[in-house]
């Protein structure tokens, strides 16, 4: 027959070193993405594959706008094919 215990909870059972509370900065610490993953979603956006908004949605926003490599600048001929 099971039978509850007499003894009640103290704060160091809580607080034991069985007991392991990951800290309040680690909760709130960005996600750690993959070499591999940033790289792919750098090339993508170099490549003009997909947007600034899209790289940071894919980077889990770990990265600023500001942090992304400068894009090279289209040239006349590319601009002109868009427009018209």
């Amino acid at each position: 027959m099971w039978r509850a215990s007499r003894r009640s909870t103290s704060d160091a059972d809580l607080t034991s070193t069985a007991t392991k509370r990951p800290s309040a900065t680690s909760e709130l610490a960005p996600p750690a993405l993959p070499d591999v993953y940033v790289k792919a979603v750098l090339n993508a956006y170099r490549s003009d594959e997909i947007s600034a908004a899209r790289a940071l949605g894919l980077l889990l926003d770990t990265w600023a706008e500001e942090d992304l490599p400068d894009l090279p600048p289209l040239p006349a001929e590319a601009i002109a094919s868009f427009v018209s």
